[in-house]
């Protein structure tokens, strides 16, 4: 953390020390806030009874993956009429063009869109107020009534201290601006990784590629944001597995993900193990999802899309062009044949790590899922857009994996 974010000033919290939410981490006790609220928060949160369906929104992370089909789906909304992104330009290329090239390369169709919905804001997510001019954030504030927190670096290699002053403080700085003037609803995008942290052990554990800084970076937020919602304030956390592409394009970022990485690995070897699936959601599930639980009268503190059939890694061999073996065999060969990357996606108590973040599903409304498809379908349409072979694991790796037989 460098000297000017150890000096943050928040309107509306009081940190408790300059660490206290690594204490937090450090003892496996998401029983306190890290900071104290402003003493007329919950005052405020208690006469703010009567929710509102939300129509000036800002979108945090608006450039990546989920932020853009975010922004998307909200602009073609007609019950929203702002939607505010705060990022920064990149040299010449403007924060609108960012957006747009994002959504193009998604696949997602910006012919028709209602640009003039669009309020892109110059600034900085992860500073102070959002780096943004005291009128500009004051302004902003006066008019937002709803937030859609979907920024964070996903980097498993990143231990917590290298993400808390972005990605921690950088969610106070969310969670005071809600709690600015009027209070906003903020719906926080999570990951069910956050799960592994479960017991004493578990917080014991040395950093590895999946008890790593990233997930203890989510557990703490999530804890955070939980605390929140049960001392009555307007906070969702969406509790998200591997988000993958939408149901009609089925583009999402490929082999820079674990997921796919791990399938890539899979068609090399030519076996899968014969455990349950990682669980997934389409990324225009998950937006529906959250947009539709800030709609409703009482939305809920937790929603957790996710397809909602459990599937093995034998229903999908198939599609993936692969024979069945059992766990023990599979880590053995990858233990044998495969370089340090990609042992550490494979570590032998993987089957343990699936079961803990492969949660039962949260919906606002259950007609969410209908029509969906079968996981063993919808990883075939996927399948079908990105070519494992044509993107073999040492292109990504730097060193070929051999190949092993059963």
């Amino acid at each position: 953390m460098n000297s000017q974010q150890a000096h943050r000033q928040f309107a509306n919290l009081t940190p408790l020390s300059p660490f206290a939410d690594a204490a937090m981490l450090s003892a496996g006790d998401c029983s306190t806030l890290p900071f104290l609220l402003g003493s007329d928060v919950e005052q405020r949160a208690a006469r703010a009874t009567d929710h509102e369906p939300p129509r000036r929104v800002l979108v945090l992370g608006g450039t990546g993956f989920v932020g853009t089909h975010l922004i998307h789906r909200l602009l073609l909304d007609p019950r929203t009429t702002e939607v505010a992104a705060i990022g920064r330009s990149q040299g010449q290329v403007s924060l609108l063009r960012r957006i747009i090239s994002t959504m193009v390369e998604y696949g997602l169709d910006t012919a028709a869109l209602p640009l003039q919905k669009l309020s892109c804001i110059d600034g900085d997510i992860t500073a102070g107020r959002f780096g943004l001019e005291p009128h500009q954030y004051r302004s902003l504030s006066e008019r937002i009534d709803t937030v859609y927190h979907s920024a964070s670096l996903t980097d498993y290699s990143k231990p917590y201290r290298a993400l808390r002053a972005d990605w921690v403080e950088g969610m106070y700085e969310a969670i005071d601006f809600c709690l600015e003037g009027t209070i906003k609803r903020l719906t926080y995008i999570g990951s069910t990784i956050a799960h592994l942290y479960r017991r004493p052990d578990d917080f014991a554990r040395p950093d590895s590629w999946w008890y790593s800084g990233y997930a203890q970076m989510k557990w703490v937020n999530q804890s955070i944001l939980t605390l929140l919602a049960g001392r009555g304030l307007p906070v969702t956390v969406c509790e998200a597995p591997y988000v993958l592409g939408s149901q009609t394009v089925g583009l999402d970022r490929g082999l820079r993900y674990t997921f796919w990485r791990a399938a890539a690995v899979t068609r090399q070897l030519g076996m899968v193990w014969d455990g349950p699936g990682m669980n997934f959601v389409p990324v225009d599930l998950l937006v529906d999802t959250v947009i539709e639980n800030t709609q409703r009268p009482a939305p809920l503190a937790i929603v957790r899309p996710r397809i909602p059939q459990d599937y093995t890694m034998a229903s999908v061999a198939d599609a993936i062009g692969c024979q069945v073996v059992g766990w023990e065999q599979f880590h053995r060969v990858v233990s044998a044949t495969a370089v340090d990357a990609i042992r550490r996606v494979f570590p032998v108590d993987l089957p343990e790590i699936i079961a803990k973040t492969n949660l039962d599903p949260i919906f606002p409304t259950e007609s969410l899922t209908e029509g969906l498809r079968s996981p063993a379908d919808l990883l075939e349409f996927y399948l079908a857009r990105l070519d494992l072979d044509a993107s073999p694991v040492e292109r990504i790796l730097g060193r070929p994996v051999a190949a092993a037989s059963a």
